[in-house]
């Protein structure tokens, strides 16, 4: 926050400088009632993690453990070229006969140690899918075929995306258990024991047999793919799913809370042993999903801002936020377990103990930091209805990336670069500035259209992002506490499905279509019991969609949507 000042002041000589020599202007679509220097670091931090403007991290996570973070950062946003190499990879993604999303471009598993099966992969990829599908509306899509083929072990040649989706789906609940609520890995390799093999993103960790992160994506994606049986017709597939996605909220909360310590743990292991150390990545990407309760959500967030102290663990208070822009990814060491290490030492190289070069506090997975968690985070809290605590934890955030934007990969006392994650390899970074768009903002491509459903904290009673793109059309989406306006910057006129959610239940609406000419058509539109209403509604160049006011604040209206085109 030091340097905030004089950060800005050189941006806006190289952006000076960048407009000078006929560079475009980078994408700075966030507006808030908080103004500068609120806004200018928001839209900073999407340039610099979210569009991939200079190189500070990787363009793309290739693998499936990264596709539904990517499709979360990019699908709203108006970078098509982006968008377009993200199609192909998801159209070409290697698939196994059984119906497993291979881990790695080349290769099913994991290209760590000696290779492990991760199993998150397929959730991943069918929300992804879904979330290309419902952002671009673009049948083709579903009906790509992949071309291309790694060896004799990859199935997916010939095959369609929604092919491969539903194969996908079928993995899931056939063969690790779906059906029962939560996956179940019985494959020899991936049990949870000390002895086990890594089953997910978080690579030195030995998740597996019952586990509890991939079961988080697996129970999104039940109802991701609902929505994608529903939108091409199959509506008893798409029923059965919504079941089993109900069904599985529940047998996630029976499995994996612990009542005593109120939190969810990682894993149950083969032999029964349940595994916790704190995690709280876990933790706020249930939340964020919806699989905890308001009541567990609410123990959560007591546990992570110090509020109360859980017996045993190393970190509590205030020093779960040591890094200030992102909580630990754990509040006890993978040490206080004992040995053998509930760990793995990847490459023999990352190892812990009293001689070990990834100790607790120093190692991004032991007691350090990842960036992508401060989005579930803020998120976690938003879904919770605690817009104002999400705000605050937002700011952290950018206090910290005011100072060197974040650029930072310092060694730990070992030497070893391995603290914290947030450059090079970790395009998920980006994500944190889309929390203005997915949790404040509430917006969202559903099967019925396009949703904005805000939750707004006291001191930011209004916010607009602009270069939204839904259906090949863009728009600047104003979300207020009085309401939403939804104005139509691009394209032929065309019909626009359109949800507004977080409204008060039951009561009427005011509904104002303004077109170009001031042609205007007002219509009056009751919100359901759970405070959402659809419409659809004409639109063109230049028109707005207005529901209620969301133009009555103290700071007046909007210069990007002019609500009286």
């Amino acid at each position: 926050m030091r340097s905030s000042a004089l950060l800005w002041f050189c941006l806006v000589l190289a952006g000076s400088a960048a407009a000078a020599e006929g560079a475009p202007a980078p994408s700075a679509p966030f507006r808030t009632a908080l103004g500068s220097p609120f806004d200018d670091l928001c839209n900073r931090m999407w340039q610099v993690y979210g569009l991939v403007c200079d190189g500070a991290v990787y363009r793309f996570g290739n693998e499936p453990a990264f596709f539904e973070w990517m499709a979360l950062k990019i699908m709203w946003c108006s970078d098509e070229a982006y968008k377009a190499e993200f199609r192909r990879k998801l159209v070409g993604c290697p698939m196994s006969e059984t119906g497993y999303v291979w881990s790695w471009g080349d290769s099913p598993r994991w290209p760590t140690g000696p290779g492990s099966l991760h199993f998150e992969n397929n959730a991943k990829y069918i929300l992804a899918c879904a979330r290309y599908y419902l952002w671009t509306r673009d049948d083709v899509f579903l009906e790509s075929a992949d071309g291309s083929r790694v060896d004799e072990t990859d199935a997916s040649a010939g095959m369609t995306v929604l092919d491969k989706m539903r194969a996908a789906m079928a993995y899931q609940v056939d063969v690790l258990g779906g059906d029962s609520g939560v996956l179940k890995i019985e494959n020899g390799e991936n049990d949870g024991t000390r002895g086990g093999q890594p089953s997910n993103y978080w690579d030195n960790f030995l998740f597996g047999h019952l586990e509890g992160y991939s079961s988080i994506y697996f129970n999104a994606s039940l109802a991701a793919m609902a929505d994608i049986e529903d939108l091409v017709g199959s509506k008893f597939r798409a029923g059965s799913l919504r079941r089993l996605q109900r069904r599985s909220v529940m047998e996630y909360q029976r499995t994996f809370w612990d009542e005593g310590k109120g939190r969810f743990i990682g894993c149950i292991d083969a032999e029964g042993t349940r595994w916790d150390l704190g995690f709280t990545f876990l933790n706020t990407e249930a939340v964020t999903y919806g699989l905890a309760s308001p009541e567990q959500a609410r123990l959560i967030y007591s546990w992570l801002d110090g509020d109360r102290t859980i017996e045993g663990d190393w970190s509590s208070g205030a020093d779960i936020y040591h890094f200030a822009w992102a909580p630990r990814s754990t509040t006890l060491g993978v040490e206080a377990l004992g040995e053998p290490y509930w760990w793995e030492d990847l490459f023999e190289a990352i190892t812990v103990g009293p001689d070990g070069n990834a100790t607790f506090g120093e190692h991004l997975e032991n007691g350090g930091a990842i960036l992508y968690t401060s989005f579930y985070d803020i998120m976690g809290r938003i879904r919770s209805g605690d817009a104002d605590s999400a705000l605050a934890r937002l700011r952290a955030v950018l206090d910290e990336f005011a100072e060197d934007e974040l650029r930072r990969d310092p060694l730990n006392a070992r030497g070893a670069p391995w603290v914290v994650g947030i450059i090079g390899e970790f395009p998920e970074s980006g994500l944190v500035p889309t929390a203005l768009v997915h949790g404040f903002a509430g917006l969202e491509a559903e099967a019925g259209g396009l949703c904005v459903a805000p939750t707004l904290p006291a001191a930011m009673p209004w916010l607009e992002i602009s270069d939204v793109v839904y259906a090949g059309n863009r728009y600047t989406i104003r979300a207020a506490t009085g309401g939403v306006a939804v104005s139509c910057r691009q394209g032929q006129s065309h019909s626009l499905s359109l949800c507004v959610g977080n409204l008060e239940a039951r009561r009427s609406y005011d509904v104002v279509v303004a077109m170009p000419a001031h042609k205007r058509i007002v219509r009056r539109i009751r919100a359901d019991a759970a405070g959402r209403l659809s419409l659809s509604a004409g639109c063109c160049m230049g028109g707005v969609i207005i529901v209620g006011d969301p133009f009555t604040t103290a700071d007046g209206p909007s210069g990007a949507i002019d609500r009286k085109p």
